[in-house]
């Protein structure tokens, strides 16, 4: 008699719990401080621990109790401290944010609740009440709360994918901890309840109604918060795009215009050529040497920074490449550049300016810091067939934090615009944008379609 009770409540303990853990864990199943599958072997065993613990506690319970409503007191208060192990579990398991953790724990297990009273309200109007042994999960009920858990669990899973896991790492301490404090009301307000209401008391159907009116209303609490969030963080989204829009355009006319200055310059001094050396030849012919020599190194030392290597047959990428070398090279930057192309690049010279540019003054910045052995960059172009390859490579000092497919820009006052611009050239080329580290070296890369 005692193995089919301890079996009974075993297997409803297992019935709440297990989809409760399962929709805990949901939105950090990328974020837990073990591998998957030692995770999922740990959180098995110790929900068939907390589980067999809590049989036992029922079946020396049901043998010392009559079956009355106290004895359905005690296996519940039994179940709701073999909860608290799970509460720490979790707070060690997963790595997020407290309030977040806080927020989903309380979901999981407002639902949970909210399943099971849904489920014990109609068994109460179903089942005899002259066999009733004081202890849950008797008869059928087992097979229709595990039934609802069955339907209910990919429906909250959903909930959760559509409406929390989007904003989740958008969502500011002031929201999470708003969302926390709301899960921890809705949670004591449940616990109250259950705690004093008898299911063998909802005779009349008033009572009845009232009670599914509060279910109905923590759904809708829930709903409402959670879909007020994501509609809040779309408009975010929608005016930071349209910021980022604005702004990189404001980056394409500044970098085009420097560009175009340095082109100037080159083409007005080249253009001067000229003139000089006629000036210098007519110094030699007035046997003025001296003179004629000390134009000469006037004019050498003013063409000096302006010298613009041929790296390649672009000119616009030359232009880049020579500047950013030189500033490299003043800054005690080791500067290499590797091009090979057959011919231009397949690019508008304004989306090369802000491409090379951006990459080229990220690195530069970065590598400044960097210690000795690490201050250098290095950057290969290359085209084959349609495609065309540009990589960055540079060394850096401190710690990157990864934001989104990108990182989290190091420079004061500066949130990313950079590495957000180059990514957006990448996609308007067919292409696509890759960024990553290793100890003291940050890689960037730019594969491009030319079609």
């Amino acid at each position: 008699m005692m193995a089919a009770v301890f079996a009974r409540l075993l297997l409803g303990y297992l019935a709440q719990v297990v989809p409760f853990a399962v929709l805990a864990l949901y939105p950090y199943r990328d974020q837990l401080r073990l591998a998957p599958r030692p995770a999922a072997a740990l959180t098995a065993a110790l929900v068939g621990a907390l589980g067999i613990l809590f049989a036992g506690v029922g079946c020396s319970a049901a043998a010392v109790l009559p079956p009355a409503m106290e004895l359905y007191n005690v296996v519940n208060a039994a179940f709701f401290v073999a909860l608290l192990p799970c509460l720490g579990y979790y707070w060690a398991l997963v790595r997020a944010p407290w309030q977040e953790k806080l927020f989903i724990f309380d979901f999981a297990l407002t639902s949970a609740w909210a399943v099971t009273a849904a489920c014990n309200l109609f068994a109460t109007g179903q089942l005899d009440a002259a066999g009733y042994d004081g202890l849950p999960y008797r008869s059928w009920t087992l097979w229709l709360l595990l039934g609802a858990n069955a339907v209910a669990l990919p429906v909250l899973m959903a909930v959760l994918h559509r409406c929390f896991l989007p904003v989740r790492d958008g969502l500011s301490v002031r929201e999470s901890s708003l969302l926390a404090a709301l899960s921890a009301v809705l949670f004591v307000l449940l616990a109250a309840v259950f705690a004093c209401i008898s299911f063998s008391s909802l005779v009349n159907a008033v009572a009845v109604a009232l009670f599914c009116l509060l279910l109905v209303l923590v759904v809708f609490i829930y709903s409402a918060v959670l879909l007020t969030v994501r509609a809040a963080h779309d408009q975010m989204a929608a005016r930071r795009a349209a910021d980022d829009v604005a702004l990189l355009a404001a980056v394409q006319a500044e970098q085009y215009e420097s560009l175009c200055a340095a082109l100037e310059t080159d083409r007005r001094v080249r253009h001067d050529v000229r003139h000089n050396l006629v000036a210098i030849r007519g110094r030699l012919a007035a046997g003025d040497r001296l003179g004629a020599m000390r134009q000469l190194d006037d004019y050498l030392a003013l063409m000096e920074p302006l010298a613009v290597t041929r790296y390649g047959a672009d000119d616009t990428l030359n232009a880049l490449l020579s500047h950013y070398g030189r500033k490299a090279e003043e800054a005690g930057v080791a500067f290499e550049a590797r091009v090979s192309l057959p011919g231009k690049l397949p690019l508008p010279d304004t989306d090369v300016a802000v491409l090379v540019g951006n990459a080229l003054e990220n690195a530069l910045a970065a590598a400044v810091d960097a210690a000795p052995e690490r201050r250098f960059i290095r950057v290969a172009v290359a085209q084959s067939g349609h495609m065309l390859a540009f990589t960055v490579d540079n060394g850096y000092a401190g710690a990157l934090v990864p934001e989104g497919a990108a990182f989290r820009s190091t420079k004061p006052g500066h949130e990313g615009l950079g590495l957000r611009s180059i990514a957006a050239i990448a996609e308007r080329h067919g292409g696509a944008a890759a960024f990553s580290c290793e100890p003291g070296i940050f890689h960037a890369s730019v594969m491009l379609q030319d079609r």
